[in-house]
């Protein structure tokens, strides 16, 4: 068990032990049907060549993380949790983005999650976007999903700026409060 959810973020994993604290109590059959299907799924799985069995040797030990490195980590992950990322201007987020880049390639994708818990993000798009890549959700499904939600963010934002420009501008003509009012809770 320990070895599966060293694979898996922590969101992931206890979606997992929900699922099979609900399914308790289990019959010693059912349990011996599931572990053939297991079988069988990871024979099939050697058949395609989609793993190798037995595993390959554990990889030499990586060399230990470099000071300017983990000053970079620990800058990143202050930055994110000060300034929501929806207020960055071009280059820092630009940066922001590679050194996400740089921890997901040195430490793993799954270590980006401590990161994202952290973050202000009031939109939610950002760590959206995160969390389905740390889920190992695949990118054809994570850009249909965040398309969905960018498209979502983009109307209600464009709602906003019509409900200012509706408000201002009956101010500018003297309308009474009342009706400036009505016009603008009519818009949401």
């Amino acid at each position: 068990k320990k070895r599966i959810y060293a694979n898996v973020s922590a969101r992931v994993g206890k979606i997992i032990d929900d699922y099979i604290d609900s399914q308790m109590p289990v019959s010693d059959d059912r349990v011996a049907q599931n572990q053939t299907t297991v079988v069988e799924i990871v024979q099939a799985l050697i058949a395609k060549g989609d793993i190798v069995w037995p595993p390959e040797q554990e990889k030499a030990p990586s060399k230990p993380l470099s000071k300017d490195y983990l000053e970079m980590k620990e800058n990143l992950q202050k930055q994110l949790q000060d300034i929501p990322i929806s207020h960055l201007d071009f280059e820092t987020l630009t940066n922001t983005l590679v050194n996400l880049a740089n921890v997901a390639r040195a430490e793993g994708i799954l270590n980006l999650e401590r990161i994202v818990d952290d973050a202000k993000d009031p939109d939610g798009f950002f760590t959206l976007n995160l969390q389905l890549i740390i889920d190992g959700v695949a990118p054809n499904l994570v850009k249909e999903i965040t398309a969905a939600r960018k498209k979502v963010l983009l109307q209600q934002y464009e709602s906003k700026l019509d409900m200012m420009m509706t408000g201002v501008q009956a101010t500018q003509r003297g309308e009474s409060p009342r009706m400036i009012e009505q016009k603008l809770r009519a818009m949401f």
